[in-house]
């Protein structure tokens, strides 16, 4: 065993005893090799890659802590992180797609049927809201629907949000749920708009 993969399980038995201090440095020493690979090997804006990093590394960690990943190592910890983002990408990829299979015609027959007859008692009308939420959440990226389905749907706070994602702060979790939120009225705006 060569002295990197004894470095790696030593961080790797860090991991697995929830040390926060290492997870934040390797989160930070691994993030700029990791963003420029995923750029350039695919072509992602900043914020698809910081989401898949950010997912790829959570996996990482939970893999630690549950004893799915632990020593030996068979490769280093950066190598398994990369593989871990390929695959999200992989998933980032065919999400697109089958967001793009669905006809944007269809929500807004919903949105039109739903504005002719808004009754909120109506059990059409909340059916036919629901479906509209879960579509026009379908084509925002992982990174969105996660922060928008842990604070609307599960009711979490700010900080418990923080810790899920692995986002650096309850500012960064508010500005990225505005940020998303922003995402959510523009698609609203293009089903209102058609015609």
């Amino acid at each position: 065993m060569d002295r990197e993969h004894q470095q790696d399980e030593k961080l790797l038995r860090q991991l697995s005893e929830g040390n926060e201090i290492t997870a934040k440095q390797l989160f930070h020493s691994y993030w700029g090799e990791f963003g420029g690979y995923f750029h350039k090997a695919y072509g992602l804006d900043d914020e698809t890659i910081r989401d898949i990093y950010s997912a790829s590394f959570a996996t990482l960690c939970i893999n630690a802590k549950t004893g799915k990943l632990q020593p030996p190592l068979q490769s280093s910890l950066k190598t398994y992180l990369f593989g871990i983002g390929h695959k999200k990408v992989r998933q980032h990829f065919d999400k697109q797609k089958r967001n793009k299979e669905v006809m944007l015609d269809n929500w807004h027959t919903v949105y039109q049927n739903y504005r002719q007859n808004p009754d909120t008692d109506s059990e059409y009308s909340r059916e036919a809201m629901a479906y509209l939420v879960e579509k026009l959440l379908g084509m925002l990226d992982e990174g969105c629907q996660n922060v928008l389905t842990l604070t609307f749907m599960e009711e979490n706070a700010d900080d418990a949000i923080m810790e899920k994602l692995n986002i650096a702060s309850t500012g960064a979790v508010r500005q990225r749920r505005f940020k998303c939120i922003e995402k959510l009225r523009v698609l609203l705006n293009k089903i209102k708009n058609r015609k």
